[in-house]
């Protein structure tokens, strides 16, 4: 079920599976840093109501690149709230801009980041597997 959308993207709840979806669009190109701190604060948000233990998030149509003060905020501020709400296995679904990839990587590298279980795939279906397994 959709929990929230905006025009970067759309995340959906999985109450079979406790995971949820973010599924990023590719009007994500026009996310500022302070939009991108904004949609990443509602999706905390929706983290501590639904409380998931996983978490699918597709980034193949994600065209922001996250700087490194906005990936250091992320570990700081949002990271410790997400996994004290449950998440801990967390699928990324690459996207095929290089350097947008390498800042996803990086902020899971962050030292809040390495808390979760994180895998990268270039397959939806073969990411749920391996989430729901």
């Amino acid at each position: 079920m959709e929990v929230y959308k905006s025009k970067y993207w759309s995340i959906y709840y999985d109450e079979v599976h406790k995971m949820l979806n973010p599924d990023w669009d590719e009007k994500s190109s026009e996310l500022t840093d302070l939009l991108y701190k904004q949609e990443m604060e509602q999706y905390t948000q929706i983290v501590e109501k639904y409380r998931p233990g996983k978490a699918l998030i597709n980034c193949m149509k994600m065209f922001y690149v996250i700087p490194i003060d906005v990936q250091e905020w992320t570990n700081k501020n949002l990271f410790p709230r997400i996994l004290a709400a449950g998440v801990n296995k967390v699928a990324i679904i690459l996207p095929a801009d290089i350097i947008t990839q390498l800042s996803l990587e990086q902020v899971m590298e962050e030292s809040m980041g390495v808390k979760f279980t994180t895998k990268y795939f270039s397959d939806s279906q073969i990411a749920k597997d391996w989430l729901i397994s």
